[in-house]
C-alpha cells in the first residue's frame, strides 16, 4: 500500500491566484492508495469540501487533521467565502460534508485502520514550550504569554472554546492521549511534536513557541518504526528519532505552503510516498 503525505495545502491561496483545482491537485499531490494531509486544507469551508469531492476519487483513503486555518471564521476577503462565525459549527460542516464521500475520513482524537494500517490523529494545539526556552524568567511567563497569544492569528482568526488558550490545549492532549494509547502506526497533527524544521531566522522568535509543543511523553509511548507526520510550518524536514530503548520514530513535515513560498515540498516529494 502506497501512502502519500503532506499538509499546509492552502488550496485557497492557489485557487485565488487563478489556478484551476484541477492543476493544483496534480501539481501538489502524488498518486497513491491513501492520502493524508496533516491540516490547513484550506481556510475557505466550502473549498475545503469541494477540494475533498474533487479529490476522493483519486485515492482508496483519505486521512485529514484540522490546521489552524481550517478553524478560521468571519467572512473576509482573506478568506474568501467563509459564512460562520463560530469554529464548531464550521468544523461540525467540514466533518459532515466530507462524511458523505464515504472515503475521506477527518482525525479529530480517533483511530481508523485501513489494510491493516492503524491511523490516529488530532490537530494537537501549542503548550508555550519552546518560549520557556528562549525567555526562561520564572515569574510572570504565562500572562507575558498570553499576551502574544492573543495578537497571534489563532486567537484574532477563530472563535474556539472562548479562545481561552489552556482550555483549547486540555481539549486537544485528551485527544491526543487516546489516540496515542491506541498504538497507531501513523500518527497525525498540526502542530509539532518536538522542536525541529524550524528556519535559523525563527530559532529566536517568541511567537515560533506557536507551531509546537513538547510532545517527548506521547514519542515514549509510540511503537518501534511509527510515523509522526506534522504541517504548520512551511519547511520540509523529516528527522529519525531514535529513543533510548532503541526504538526509531520518524518524523515528517511536508507541507506545500503558500504560493510565494519556497517549503522545498516539489523538490521532495517522493521522499514521501512511503510503502507500508
Amino acid at each position: 500500500m502506497k501512502i502519500y503525505m503532506t499538509s499546509d495545502l492552502h488550496v485557497d491561496h492557489y485557487i485565488n491566484h487563478r489556478v484551476s483545482l484541477e492543476n493544483y491537485i496534480n501539481n501538489a499531490l502524488k498518486p497513491a492508495d491513501v492520502l493524508c494531509v496533516a491540516g490547513d486544507t484550506c481556510d475557505d469551508p466550502n473549498l475545503f469540501v469541494e477540494f475533498y469531492k474533487m479529490v476522493s476519487p483519486r485515492y482508496k483513503k483519505i486521512f485529514v487533521v484540522f490546521g489552524n486555518h481550517d478553524l478560521t471564521v468571519g467572512n473576509l476577503s482573506y478568506f474568501r467565502n467563509n459564512p460562520f462565525t463560530e469554529t464548531q459549527p464550521k468544523l461540525d460542516f467540514l466533518k459532515a460534508e466530507v462524511s458523505k464521500l464515504g472515503n475521506v475520513s477527518i482525525l479529530d482524537g480517533t483511530v481508523e485502520e485501513f489494510e491493516g494500517v492503524k491511523f490516529g490523529g488530532t490537530m494537537a494545539f501549542n503548550d508555550f514550550c519552546w518560549a520557556y526556552k528562549i525567555d526562561p524568567e520564572p515569574e510572570g511567563n504565562m500572562a507575558k504569554f498570553l499576551c502574544h497569544w492573543r495578537d497571534w492569528f489563532d486567537y484574532r482568526h477563530w472563535e474556539y472554546m472562548g479562545n481561552v488558550h489552556k482550555d483549547i490545549l486540555d481539549s486537544q492532549m485528551k485527544k491526543l492521549d487516546y489516540v496515542i494509547s491506541q498504538k497507531p502506526d501513523i500518527i497525525m497533527t498540526h502542530y509539532i511534536p518536538l522542536f525541529f524544521g524550524v528556519e535559523e531566522i525563527y530559532k529566536n522568535d517568541i511567537y515560533t513557541t506557536f507551531f509546537y509543543f513538547d510532545g517527548q511523553k506521547y514519542l515514549d509511548q509510540l511503537k518501534d518504526n511509527c510515523i509522526w507526520l506534522a504541517g504548520h510550518t512551511h519547511s520540509v524536514r523529516t528527522k529519525d528519532l531514535v529513543e533510548g530503548d532503541g526504538r526509531t520514530i520518524h518524523l515528517k513535515l511536508n507541507p506545500v505552503g503558500y504560493p510565494d513560498e519556497d517549503s522545498g515540498n516539489a523538490e521532495r516529494m517522493d521522499e514521501f510516498l512511503l510503502e507500508k
